[in-house]
């Protein structure tokens, strides 16, 4: 497990990882989501409205490497195409861990 999926789950643990579409479209509207993550696998369909979302909330939305297993294993929730996080902090954190990872 990398240092950035660890991280995510710590964010998931702390009650900043909003997962789902319905709840992360809630979050987006109320401008509580601050980075958008979409798996690496989910369709073309939900990446637009991802991004979507992300221009209504002014935030990030990053296609992450992995796929919905992946982070469903990793959050506990069935297969996610879809999360956000609603920390500021954590998700300028979690972008950096995953950039160092990208370059590594």
């Amino acid at each position: 497990m990398t240092p950035a999926m660890t991280f995510l789950g710590l964010t998931k643990r702390a009650g900043r990882l909003t997962i789902g579409e319905e709840s992360v479209k809630i979050d987006a509207r109320a401008n509580k989501a601050k980075l958008i993550l979409t798996a690496c696998d989910a369709g073309r369909s939900l990446g637009e409205r991802a991004q979507n979302l992300s221009t209504m909330a002014k935030c990030p939305h990053i296609a992450l490497p992995w796929t919905k297993e992946e982070l469903g294993s990793l959050v506990g929730r069935g297969t996610p195409g879809i999360m956000a996080i609603t920390d500021k902090k954590m998700a300028e954190a979690f972008q950096m861990k995953l950039e160092k990872e990208k370059c590594q």
